[in-house]
């Protein structure tokens, strides 16, 4: 049976544990958003674990993995802005900026309030702090979760 353990460990060791933490937890998050935005990480912290396993001083490590992901990230902006560039809203994106009519009042208080928009019936919440009326028409400022955030159309 093995004697190591996390204390037993030796400093390289311990880098290497480190590095590979941060490969794992970038891959991760880059995993569940495919947003390229911690891909960058994922490389610098695989350079800085081999860097590591030959004993580099810890400095040097860092500043690996900093020149490192920097590159990557200079590298990788343009093509991370040509592939956004195409970006389509979804359908909820694209109802910012409509209007649509209060079926109920809309009750900062309560949380409680209906828009009628596009033919579908939302939640929805005022966004300047006060109650909007019934039958008012409203203006989409942003969307969170299946709740609208409306003002009242000047």
């Amino acid at each position: 049976m093995s004697d190591l353990t996390l204390w037993n460990l030796t400093e390289i060791q311990m880098q290497m544990l480190l590095w590979g933490t941060i490969v794992v937890l970038a891959a991760i998050v880059e995993l569940n958003t495919f947003a390229l935005v911690s891909l960058w990480f994922v490389i610098g912290g695989i350079a800085s674990f081999i860097a590591a396993y030959f004993n580099v001083p810890f400095l040097w490590q860092f500043a690996i993995f900093v020149l490192t992901s920097g590159i990557i990230g200079i590298i990788m902006i343009p093509y991370v802005r040509e592939r956004n560039k195409n970006y389509t809203p979804t359908n909820t994106d694209s109802l910012v900026g409509h209007e649509g009519i209060t079926e109920s009042e809309l009750n900062v208080i309560t949380g409680s309030g209906r828009v009628m928009l596009d033919g579908q019936s939302w939640a929805a919440k005022p966004v300047t702090g006060a109650n909007v009326p019934a039958s008012t028409v409203v203006v989409v400022e942003r969307i969170e979760g299946v709740t609208l955030f409306v003002r009242p159309k000047n």
